[in-house]
């Protein structure tokens, strides 16, 4: 076996002969992201459920009757179609006013100077990322465009071997 912590006989001794280490806390970017996973997979499910039973239930309510029929099984995939949206909406809601919270929080910073960020897609004003944001706007004006060629093209050189 392996032999964890402290000898036997330390433990004969009357002291702890396993030891555990203190966990570190995690990061608070990582917390802001395990959040955000398991709203948004809960919220999708929960949203695809609600709106699928909110349709079917209006259906009913329009046109009492006996619940079950044939035309219920065409109705119902239509019903698949707009709950996958209801699940999508409700997803986007809570992803949106979680950000929100989060970012009051302060669990969003920039990795070079560790400032709050105000918002959740919101670039940082140190001079470090302002430094990256030039050198790419220099190497894009350094770059020819390829949609804006200047000159004679060649009309078979975007062909395929089969069109030819």
């Amino acid at each position: 076996m392996f032999a964890v912590g402290r000898c036997a006989c330390a433990a004969a001794a009357g002291q702890r002969r396993f030891t555990m280490r203190t966990r570190t806390p995690l990061p608070d970017d990582t917390v802001a992201l395990r959040q955000m996973l398991v709203a948004v997979g809960i919220s999708l499910p929960l949203g695809f459920l609600a709106t699928v039973a909110a349709l079917l239930w209006l259906r009913h309510w329009a046109e009492p009757g006996p619940f079950w029929s044939w035309g219920l099984a065409g109705w119902l995939a239509h019903c698949l179609e707009l709950g996958v949206l209801g699940a999508l909406g409700l997803g986007a809601a809570v992803f949106a006013v979680l950000s929100r919270i989060q970012c009051r929080l302060g669990y969003h910073r920039c990795p070079f100077c560790n400032r709050v960020k105000k918002r959740f897609g919101e670039l940082c004003s140190c001079p470090r990322v302002q430094g990256f944001l030039r050198e790419a706007e220099e190497e894009a004006k350094r770059r020819p465009n390829p949609a804006r060629r200047s000159g004679p093209r060649d009309p078979k050189a975007g062909r395929s071997p089969a069109g030819r």
